[in-house]
């Protein structure tokens, strides 16, 4: 009887079957959500087909203006880039700031740094913006995972392939449309470096770009050769790139570490090497510092 008046109201309303079972809903075509889940997976679940029909009932949580973008990267593997990046959204998150993650590493991994309910991907999330349908807002809160720490996230796609299919506008389309939301005082992204169109979209993006080396002579030389890169594309494009560029040292140590003799980026500051502790013990000591606090406050663009 209640699936009988579908047609008779409005066209905001959204039907799905809650079951405990697979073959639920399967004779009138509905979405079936599984009732013996997690409050708030559940919830997510709701929204996300919401935000599929409802294109203006709602518009975030926060609409007065745009968050601060800092991009972490390196040309060295093995720096600890990822970490620092999760140390800097703790950071922030203990400021008060409402904080979201974004991994968008070719093989992210997020299980040891943050964990949340959620079944959804930044492949969901693109998705959404590729149809050009539904609310933004209400499909981004639905795709989010919530830490216990209260930092925002969103778990990495599950296959390499999705990330590298990511083109240069799907990206920056990705990125303006979380910072307008209005829902985040910072946005945290996490990125290996390279040199093409997506690289310089997400830099272009952010208002500070903070990359990381362990100070040994093989990293800083790696450092050294991206500047070059990113100066080159400075002078060629005609814009201001360098100026947002800053240098963070991790895993640092006097024997085999040494900082970079030159002006160019600014140095933030730097990190021991932590032994035996959990990632997320790390981050939670690393958090406690005052390095990142001259990323702490926004940029006016």
């Amino acid at each position: 009887d209640f699936l009988s008046v579908q047609e008779a109201l409005s066209g905001n309303t959204v039907f799905a079957c809650l079951s405990d079972g697979m073959g639920a809903g399967e004779d009138q075509k509905l979405p079936v959500l599984m009732k013996y889940q997690h409050a708030d997976a559940l919830i997510k679940e709701m929204m996300s087909l919401c935000s599929e029909q409802i294109s203006q009932l709602h518009t975030g949580s926060r609409t007065e203006g745009r968050g601060s973008v800092l991009l972490f990267e390196s040309p060295a593997g093995g720096v600890g880039t990822t970490t620092l990046a999760c140390a800097c959204a703790y950071y922030l998150k203990h400021q008060g700031q409402k904080v979201l993650y974004l991994n968008l590493e070719r093989f992210g991994v997020m299980e040891s740094f943050f964990s949340g309910d959620g079944k959804t991907d930044l492949g969901d999330l693109l998705y959404a913006l590729k149809a050009k349908r539904g609310n933004f807002s209400l499909k981004l809160e639905s795709v989010v995972r919530q830490d216990i720490s209260g930092i925002s996230y969103v778990e990495p796609c599950r296959h390499a392939a999705d990330t590298e299919s990511i083109s240069a506008k799907d990206m920056e389309v990705l990125v303006c449309a979380v910072v307008e939301s209005g829902m985040y005082d910072s946005v945290i992204m996490d990125r290996n470096s390279g040199v093409a169109d997506t690289d310089y979209v997400l830099r272009n993006c952010a208002d500070s770009v903070i990359l990381i080396s362990d100070g040994t002579q093989t990293a800083n030389g790696k450092i050294q050769k991206l500047c070059e890169a990113l100066y080159l594309y400075e002078k060629n494009e005609d814009i201001v790139l360098m100026p947002k560029v800053k240098l963070l040292y991790n895993r640092f140590g006097s024997r085999t570490g040494c900082r970079l003799d030159q002006d160019q980026p600014e140095t933030l500051g730097g990190f021991p090497r932590y032994e035996d502790m959990t990632e997320r013990t790390i981050i939670e000591q690393m958090a406690e510092k005052e390095v990142f606090a001259g990323l702490c406050q926004r940029e006016n663009r």
